[in-house]
């Protein structure tokens, strides 16, 4: 698991300072500070700075669980009479 963790957290990182360097917030994260802060976010706009930077980012964190629903009974009985 720890691995697709890995690939899943270098891969949001990636996205995040892609839009940083484009200065758009692809994943949305300032949606919650303009909800609780929404004149602050509003001046911010103004001032033409973009409020994100590579430092800005500072824990992500990535659970991920796999179910498995025993596809190998699955595609059996699936398969059957073909």
């Amino acid at each position: 698991m720890t691995l697709i963790e890995e690939d899943i957290k270098r891969k949001f990182t990636s996205i995040y300072k892609n839009g940083v360097k484009n200065q758009t917030d692809l994943l949305n994260v300032g949606e919650k500070w303009y909800r609780k802060h929404p004149k602050q976010y509003s001046e911010l706009q103004k001032s033409k700075v973009f409020y994100l930077d590579n430092h800005s980012l500072t824990d992500l964190k990535v659970k991920v669980q796999i179910f498995h629903f025993n596809s190998y009974k699955y595609e059996q009985d699936f398969n059957v009479g073909f």
